[in-house]
């Protein structure tokens, strides 16, 4: 069996110039460079000044055309700066899938934050969420969101994957997280996600954050998984980047969350680090390894 991040279609540097030129001309000997590979994208540089994203998979094509919709609409509800689509591709005999071109906002993935930093970061995450959240789920649905497809917060599902995913972890010389996750895991009671909807980034953790020099938080990147469902989706990052004292500050904007919704966004958080750990490990990312090791502990933290 593959990984879930394995690809189904590749796009090369070479690939990815000549369509990029083929239907924007205004583009024609720009300098093309590859940023990485994610579960649904092949993300490239344009000139530092745009970003193309190419599917992997025919899973991702849908999400792409959803973002081409969705994210012009919401900028007056978005805090924070995020990419805005402004090349439209379209399949090709050279590529079957539409790709999208993005403003580029400039950052970095946050690596070796202080716990100061990652506490300056509770405010602008509070505006931030608190605002994305209150976009009318009406106007999602008519924009073609779906409601949450993947089941990320029913804990009845996603315990006995994560609980399946953790077991991989000692073959690859991560048995202290191994030991963590799994005792936390053992103390998970599932119980049904409440019903609530509201409009969700649906994919908010660690690799898709952009900080600045300083640190600073400076941009949210792949909004592939927006879908209306339950706020602990997002809210996971509380537990994914903000420490404890972190927390309290953010819910002096965003206002007090529930225990359900704490016990379901660290859910979230502890099952996406870990995928994102073996991920790491397979493609040899080394700072991405770090970071997810880090981020085990920081979920751990507190209530």
């Amino acid at each position: 069996m593959g990984n879930p991040w394995d690809a189904e279609y590749l796009v090369t540097e070479e690939l990815a110039k000549q369509l990029i030129e083929s239907q924007f001309p205004e583009l024609k000997g720009a300098d093309v460079k590859l940023l990485g590979n994610g579960f649904d994208n092949t993300v490239f540089q344009i000139n530092d000044t745009y970003v193309f994203r190419f599917p992997r998979r025919p899973l991702a094509v849908r999400l792409i055309e959803m973002e081409g919709r969705v994210l012009p609409e919401i900028s007056r509800f978005i805090s924070i700066p995020y990419p805005k689509p402004i090349f439209f591709g379209k399949p090709s005999n050279e590529y079957p899938y539409p790709f999208l071109g993005y403003v580029m906002v400039k950052g970095e993935l946050p690596s070796n934050l202080t716990r100061e930093q990652r506490i300056s970061a509770a405010k602008p995450f509070a505006y931030f969420l608190k605002s994305l959240h209150s976009f009318p789920v009406e106007r999602a649905l008519e924009l073609g969101v779906k409601y949450d497809e993947m089941r990320k917060m029913d804990l009845s599902y996603r315990k006995p994957m994560l609980g399946e995913l953790i077991e991989k972890l000692p073959a690859l010389g991560f048995q202290e997280e191994y030991e963590l996750v799994k005792d936390y895991l053992n103390q998970v009671k599932p119980f049904p996600c409440p019903e609530e909807k509201v409009f969700a980034h649906g994919d908010l953790h660690f690799r898709n954050v952009l900080v600045d020099e300083d640190g600073h938080l400076a941009g949210i990147i792949d909004w592939g998984d927006m879908h209306v469902g339950h706020r602990s989706v997002d809210l996971s990052i509380l537990y994914d980047y903000l420490t404890s004292e972190g927390r309290e500050i953010f819910y002096e904007i965003y206002g007090e969350i529930d225990e359900e919704t704490k016990k379901l966004a660290r859910f979230k958080a502890m099952f996406t680090t870990v995928i994102l750990l073996l991920f790491g490990a397979d493609v040899k990312d080394d700072a991405l390894v770090d970071i997810a090791t880090e981020t085990i502990r920081l979920a751990l933290e507190g209530d």
